[in-house]
């Protein structure tokens, strides 16, 4: 069902900048009635077209509320700290790798966004966390995943994790 309601989002999302353009084209053509109209006019629609299809491609995969909603924050945002209230865990990254390599942390892995982008479909897209190998002389933090996925990350400063559960998996961030 949430499917059907990102598409339904998605084609309505999708109509609204191909309506705009071509009503600024067809402006264009009745200023310009000739041959040089009629190809602005084909441009703008064009152009509507592309970015409706590029509008329902992203509100299928995020939905509609999350597309309207998308926060875009500075870098104050990331010194900010946690509440108790927060379902949010903040680790160095040597303690995470130490507390996963001895099984002590109860995060067993969720889904993936990486700088607010989603990796497949939101909460879809389950992965395990098998392995952790952070190499301090070259500051990267190797999180081996479930399918033989790997995340690579240099230089991380902190592990996020982010306990709230939808349809019975985890999420990290």
């Amino acid at each position: 069902m949430p499917k059907i309601l990102r598409i339904i989002s998605g084609v309505l999302f999708a109509i609204l900048p191909i309506i705009g353009f071509g009503i600024f084209g067809m402006a264009w053509y009745v200023s310009f009635p000739n041959l040089f109209g009629i190809i602005l006019f084909l441009i703008i629609t064009g152009l509507g077209i592309f970015l409706g299809v590029k509008t329902f491609q992203k509100v299928r995969i995020v939905g509609g509320i999350e597309f309207l909603s998308k926060s875009v924050s500075s870098n104050d945002m990331n010194n900010l700290q946690v509440t108790s209230d927060s379902t949010n865990r903040i680790f160095d990254v040597k303690d995470y790798v130490l507390l996963h390599n001895k099984n002590e942390n109860i995060f067993k892995g969720g889904c993936i966004r990486i700088f607010g982008d989603w990796y497949g479909e939101p909460y879809m897209n389950w992965r395990g966390i098998e392995n952790l190998i952070y190499n301090q002389n070259s500051s990267k933090l190797v999180i081996k995943l479930s399918n033989d996925e790997k995340v690579v990350l240099n230089n991380p400063n902190v592990v996020i994790e982010d306990n709230r559960c939808y349809n019975g998996y985890n999420n990290i961030e």
